[in-house]
């Protein structure tokens, strides 16, 4: 019998926001076990929350008496490493309570609601068939949303950081000026402009089934969106995307995946506009007679995925601001909540918030409208180009800037 046991340890302190008022400070500690059992040719699986000795996940994993999964592949490389990072953002903490109150007293005619935590992880792979790894380190991370009184709106946009190196205030100051003119409401005519998805949530929400060709069990069985392409130019030169998956400056702390298969280099998927890389876990790594890419993510409580780490793309040469000041419009979105992709690669979206910009100043509010766009057009003929920097001032990811249809709703 073979084992492995996914450890996930926390320690966590939450400030909650409600109303513009704080209204609680969290301490929690928690400590998740994912236990996977490997016999006849299956694996079986048991979580828990709470400590639990080996004797008892094994006993845990046989209730069900034989509904395992067939598991027809090989077990990760062999390798015992540790990483751990020092930093500790308590002081963000007191951080954010300054920059509420600042919020407070210069924007009452606003109401702010939120979190801002920080936490220390330790997340451990341990196994009886030789791996053993061990990551820890501490996260932080804050966001607002907010609504203006009366506006008749769940909320009228938000602001938020992870991670960055950057002070609380530097981060609300930015955000301010949004604020400042939210009152004007900017005519915009059907057509095409720049657009930049100006949040880090949505910014890869117009590509999805680019990064679903990644999925080596899709690409392989011919129902990704670029099954075939692999090797070939797809997109523009100046396009190229890359998965993260280790970067302790960024809170990305963890160094393997849910497999105990080890990587801490990038991952280029896009180079230059040509297609050359597939994701793969342990299964379909075996199945395809390739190398795992450590890309097999599961919790503590799930079986194993493929999906990227962490996707971005490569800064380019320009600021954003430098791209668009020769535009008399350019949108960037705060908030484009509820969109969808066909089979085609055609995306559009509803946008609840989002902001103008004349010739790279910020002039308004966009009123309430919805995108268009493809993966195809927005990473070839409408791309303008790929910014240096990101609209929260990242310059370690970059933001391609493409013309898209937009329509008022």
């Amino acid at each position: 019998m073979k084992y492995d046991i996914l450890n996930i340890f926390e320690q966590a302190e939450t400030i909650k926001v409600e109303g513009s008022t704080i209204s609680s400070l969290k301490k929690s500690s928690t400590e998740k076990i994912g236990f996977r059992r490997f016999e006849n040719g299956k694996v079986f699986q048991t979580s828990k929350m709470g400590s639990a000795d080996l004797d008892l996940l094994i006993m845990e994993s046989k209730k069900w008496g034989g509904l395992g999964l067939p598991m027809a592949y090989a077990f990760a490389k062999a390798v015992t490493d540790q990483k751990s990072d020092t930093k500790n953002y308590r002081h963000k903490l007191e951080e954010f309570k300054l920059g509420l109150e600042v919020l407070r007293q210069e924007y009452s005619q606003f109401v702010f609601s939120g979190t801002c935590g920080i936490s220390k992880s330790k997340t451990t792979f341990k196994s009886n068939y030789g791996v053993e790894l061990e990551s820890e380190g501490s996260k932080f991370g804050w966001g607002l949303i907010f609504q203006k009184k009366g506006s008749g709106n769940a909320f009228d946009g938000y602001f938020q950081s992870q991670g960055v190196e950057t002070d609380i205030m530097s981060g609300i100051k930015q955000a301010m000026k949004y604020l400042d003119v939210f009152d004007i409401v900017i005519d915009l005519k059907d057509g095409k402009y720049p657009i930049i998805m100006g949040d880090r949530d949505d910014c890869m929400s117009p590509f999805r089934k680019l990064t679903e060709s990644f999925l080596a069990n899709k690409y392989h069985e011919g129902s990704a969106l670029f099954s075939s392409k692999l090797g070939e130019k797809l997109f523009n030169e100046r396009i190229t995307l890359v998965d993260e998956a280790y970067n302790m400056q960024k809170n990305r702390l963890q160094f393997f995946d849910g497999e105990g298969t080890v990587r801490t280099s990038d991952l280029v998927m896009i180079d230059q506009g040509v297609f050359k890389n597939l994701f793969y876990d342990l299964r379909f790594a075996g199945k395809h007679k390739a190398q795992p890419t450590g890309n097999g993510l599961r919790s503590y409580n799930t079986g194993v995925a493929l999906s990227s780490r962490h996707l971005y793309f490569k800064p380019g040469q320009k600021a954003w601001k430098e791209i668009v000041k020769n535009f008399d419009r350019c949108i960037v979105t705060n908030i484009a909540a509820g969109g969808d992709s066909n089979d085609l690669g055609e995306y559009s979206t509803p946008v609840q918030a989002a902001y103008v910009y004349e010739n790279g100043e910020l002039i308004g509010r966009a009123p309430q409208i919805t995108l268009k766009t493809s993966v195809q057009r927005a990473l070839n003929g409408d791309l303008i180009d790929v910014s240096s920097d990101r609209v929260d001032g990242d310059k370690c990811l970059g933001m391609p800037i493409a013309m898209m249809d937009v329509f008022n709703n």
